[in-house]
C-alpha cells in the first residue's frame, strides 16, 4: 500500500513537470550568458616567443558558489580586450574592464566602487590591485587584482569583493558612526 503511494505521487510530480513550460523551472542564466560572450571576446596578444604551440587553450575562470567570476584568465599569448583604454594609465584601463563586466563579478550596487592600492610593472605586464570600497569607505579585505598585458589586455582578473550590500544600499544597516572619533579615543583610553 505504502509503495503504491509513493509510486503513484511520484508519478503524479512526474506528470506535473512535464506538462509545464520548461521556464516555470529553469531560470535563465543572464550570469552565464555574459560570461560566455566575455570568453568569446579573447584575442591572440603580441607574442616575443619564437616556441610554437599546439592550438589555443582555453580561458581558465572560476565561480563561486553563487555562479559569479573569482578568477578570470587568458590563455598564454591571449587576451580580454578592454572597451575603454586609457592609454597611459593601466589603472583606468583595469577599472574600466572592472565596470564593463560588474554583472559578471556579482557588482550590482552603485555604491561600489574599486579605489588602487597599488600597481607593479614587470616584464612588459602591469599588475593593479583595487580595494573596494562602498560609498567611499574601504571594505576590508575586499580585493580586485588586474593584469594587463603591453596592450593594455587584460590577461588575468581576480575577484574577492563584497556582494551582498541591499541592508546597506536600503538604508536597514547605516554607514554612518553613532559615536565621534573622539569618543572612540576616550572608550580606547579609559
Amino acid at each position: 500500500m505504502k509503495k503504491t503511494f509513493l509510486f503513484l505521487l511520484a508519478l503524479f510530480i512526474s506528470i506535473v513537470m512535464i506538462s509545464q513550460p520548461s521556464h516555470v523551472f529553469a531560470k535563465p542564466n543572464s550570469v552565464q550568458n555574459k560570461i560566455n560572450q566575455v570568453l568569446n571576446t579573447i584575442l591572440k596578444g603580441p607574442s616575443k616567443s619564437t616556441k610554437q604551440t599546439n592550438g589555443t587553450k582555453a580561458p581558465r575562470v572560476s565561480l563561486d558558489k553563487e555562479g559569479y567570476v573569482q578568477h578570470l584568465g587568458a590563455p598564454p599569448e591571449h587576451y580580454f580586450p578592454v572597451t575603454s583604454v586609457v592609454l597611459g594609465k593601466p589603472e583606468d584601463t583595469a577599472k574600466n574592464f572592472i565596470k564593463e563586466n560588474a554583472d559578471i563579478l556579482g557588482i550590482k550596487s552603485i555604491a561600489i566602487d574599486f579605489n588602487m592600492l597599488k600597481i607593479k610593472h614587470k616584464n612588459l605586464r602591469k599588475y593593479i590591485r583595487f580595494i573596494q570600497t562602498y560609498a567611499g569607505i574601504h571594505v576590508f579585505g575586499a580585493h580586485v587584482i588586474v593584469q594587463l598585458n603591453e596592450v593594455d589586455g587584460v590577461e588575468y582578473l581576480s575577484s574577492d569583493i563584497a556582494k551582498h550590500v541591499e541592508a546597506l544600499d536600503n538604508n536597514s544597516l547605516s554607514i554612518v558612526p553613532a559615536i565621534s572619533s573622539t569618543e572612540v579615543i576616550k572608550i580606547i583610553i579609559d
